[in-house]
């Protein structure tokens, strides 16, 4: 699914404040320009300079917890935003790096490919062995590790022991290229 094109950068940057080093959004004041015209248009700029302007904006978390926000109308994800804010350019995947989807701080955004996205996933919270990909095998009695590359499973093997499947599973995901902070627990994300 292609991502909702963003307003124009230089328009982004007209109507909102980045804080690279907190991740926040704020609002900046604006001039009649910004609404539609009409004799009300300098009405309608004082008010908001008034109610909104220096305020923060895009502090709405949304289901998943991304922060979002509306601009003329049109819902965005902030993150989205801050990309095309920062960079110029729309972005097609961001990537949060500490996986928490409401730090927007620059240096835990990066602009990675839907696989570089899913090899940077939290544990699922239907998970029982601790360790992303591997799960037990009750008739066999054993651990198995396996993992997902190019959209194909990749078979890594059976083992007595939870922490030999384990450490094989984490040897898989550096030979695949996973992300180190795969596998985090979920917990981690709302510290």
């Amino acid at each position: 699914m292609a991502a909702k094109p963003l307003p124009d950068a230089d328009l982004l940057r007209q109507l909102l404040r980045y804080e690279p080093d907190t991740g926040k959004l704020f609002w900046r004041e604006r001039n009649a320009s910004h609404f539609p015209p009409s004799k009300h248009a300098k009405t309608f700029a004082a008010t908001f300079n008034r109610e909104m302007a220096g305020k923060e904006a895009f502090a709405s978390p949304n289901g998943t917890g991304y922060l979002q926000g509306w601009i003329k109308g049109r819902k965005y994800r902030a993150h989205r935003v801050i990309w095309k804010m920062v960079t110029g350019n729309d972005p097609d995947t961001i990537d949060h790096i500490n996986g928490k989807p409401d730090d927007n701080r620059w240096c835990n955004l990066r602009d990675a490919s839907i696989k570089e996205n899913s090899q940077n996933k939290s544990l699922s919270k239907i998970n029982k062995s601790g360790t992303c990909g591997v799960f037990w095998l009750s008739r066999a009695q054993r651990w198995k590790a396996m993992l997902t590359v190019d959209g194909r499973n990749v078979y890594v093997g059976q083992f007595i022991s939870l922490e030999d499947a384990t450490l094989a599973r984490k040897a898989a995901e550096r030979e695949y290229g996973f992300h180190p902070n795969h596998g985090r627990p979920k917990a981690q994300e709302g510290k």
